[in-house]
């Protein structure tokens, strides 16, 4: 647009609705050409998105590290001294409603705008009507009259009216205003392709000492990448165990650091004599585990089903994809989190509490639960004996090769990851363990 000897490079305006709305606030914020901006329920304050769900937007709006690094009330001070219009919506039935985004976005701005001596230069719009999520009239005349007041007050042929002229036989219908896309258009799955083809695994050395090395390297890399923090077992309570059936059950809760609680139950064989324990786990939580639990005791190993956050009793609700974005934003790794559980219950559970001539094995089941585990054995600072993984992904490229599943997916979907670590590098992590991957998971 500037290139066009038509266009006024000190008169470049902005405004969108909803994601255009998000899109106008990061253009506007990062870019200074942008002379003003009109953005209209776009975006609010991560503390707003993590009290309200109707809050908490799309990924994009819900960046890795972004809160870390620039909330957006922040991104809205970067506007400043330039004109903006904030536009918001009284009853708005999507999201960023006036009653909660005017002392998220505008009112902590406002002191810096009249400190800058340009208090008039930053305005607030609460719609009326229809109130609801909306670009109509009443919102575009005040558009209007915004830019009036900003671009043309004073210039020689300015408006004098900042109400809509008619126009209704001038709006084009959507296929008369369809282009189309090019073929072989890019899109976001077939640029991360491209550029996943161009990711180089880091091959172990033979040697084994500089193997050793290689292993301690790459688990400090796994704890950057994960934003690992150790969550030790503070304690662990259980109700008395009861008998039957040939097994003997007793649930329990292992009370971490932080304050998380994560419910176990344990199932030991009446008959057990080999000394093995096996930590299971499941995507489905609980109910996922019968299969792996019944296996165990016809091995004759005693089983404890332990779940973590985003799992079973610890599940969030309803869309809990939304927490792993805005954990994520916040600077932390859902699955960072979830592997820092699984990896308190595993150094619970070894040498110190089995007894040195113990082993202790693990099974997973699904494609989340298996990363899971395979993290965790190679961070829990225990000796593991063998990791079986049901339902798990031989490659995390499967996530680009089969994509759309990120809502029950979300935390492999860690900043980062695959560019690190794929599953086989994981499984080396681990060594001299045993893995083996019965099943792939169905994506």
């Amino acid at each position: 647009l500037l290139d066009l000897e038509q266009v006024d490079p000190e008169r470049i305006a902005v405004t969108g609705l909803s994601g255009g709305g998000w899109q106008t606030i990061v253009l506007a914020a990062l870019d200074t050409r942008v002379r003003l901006a009109a953005p209209n329920a776009g975006y609010i304050g991560l503390d707003c998105r993590v009290n309200h769900r109707a809050d908490r937007g799309d990924i994009e709006q819900n960046a890795s590290d972004l809160a870390a690094t620039a909330d957006y009330p922040m991104l809205t001070a970067l506007l400043a001294p330039r004109p903006a219009l904030l536009m918001y919506n009284e009853y708005d039935d999507c999201c960023f409603q006036t009653a909660r985004a005017r002392p998220s976005v505008y009112e902590p701005v406002r002191p810096l705008y009249a400190a800058l001596g340009r208090p008039d230069a930053f305005a607030f719009h609460n719609n009326l009507d229809p109130g609801t999520h909306n670009y109509e009239r009443e919102h575009r005349e005040r558009f209007y009259g915004f830019l009036n007041r900003h671009f043309l007050d004073g210039r020689p042929g300015a408006p004098s009216r900042d109400t809509e002229i008619p126009s209704e036989d001038e709006v084009r219908t959507e296929e008369e205003l369809w282009v189309g896309t090019q073929a072989g258009n890019a899109d976001f799955v077939s640029l991360a392709r491209s550029l996943a083809r161009g990711l180089e695994r880091r091959k172990p050395p033979e040697d084994p000492a500089a193997f050793s090395r290689w292993q301690a390297a790459g688990r400090e890399r796994l704890k950057s990448l994960l934003r690992f923090r150790p969550l030790p077992v503070e304690r662990l309570t259980g109700q008395a165990p009861h008998a039957g059936d040939g097994r003997q059950l007793e649930r329990a809760c292992y009370h971490l650091h932080d304050g998380w609680e994560l419910p176990a139950l344990t199932t030991v064989p009446t008959d057990q004599s080999n000394g093995k324990m096996r930590l299971i786990l499941a995507d489905e939580g609980l109910q996922g585990t019968e299969a792996l639990v019944e296996e165990a005791l016809r091995d004759k190993v005693a089983a404890t089903v332990v779940e973590v956050v985003m799992q079973g009793a610890c599940g969030l609700g309803k869309a809990p994809h939304q927490w792993t974005m805005m954990l994520a934003s916040s600077g932390d790794r859902m699955l960072g989190l979830q592997v820092a559980q699984l990896a308190a219950v595993m150094h619970h559970m070894g040498p110190a509490r089995l007894g040195v001539a113990a082993r202790l094995g693990v099974a997973a089941r699904g494609p989340v639960s298996s990363v899971i585990a395979l993290m965790a054995a190679s961070l829990c600072g225990q000796p593991v004996d063998e990791i079986t993984l049901d339902r798990g992904l031989a490659s995390l490229y499967r996530l680009i090769d089969e994509p759309g599943r990120y809502e029950s997916l979300s935390p492999l979907f860690c900043f980062g990851l695959l560019a690190e670590f794929d599953i086989e590098d994981l499984i080396t992590l681990v060594r001299p363990a045993r893995v083996e991957l019965r099943s792939a998971a169905e994506l």
